[in-house]
């Protein structure tokens, strides 16, 4: 497989991050991060939904 970029990445890993778009979200003092994809989200209001479903949080 070809090498490409800097640092080096496959091209089919290059290709796959340009197709995604994806953001890591994290809830100050949770030990993890969750990677969240913002096309299946319908708009603002349904992301935040989601994050509120995922930490568990009354209030972001």
């Amino acid at each position: 497989a070809q090498l490409v970029g800097w640092p080096p990445v496959r091209s089919f890993r290059m290709n796959a991050l340009k197709s995604c778009r994806y953001v890591k979200v994290a809830l100050d003092g949770a030990p993890y991060l969750r990677k969240v994809g913002l096309e299946t989200h319908g708009g603002y209001h349904q992301l935040l939904d989601a994050l509120d479903n995922m930490f568990g949080c009354s209030k972001l």
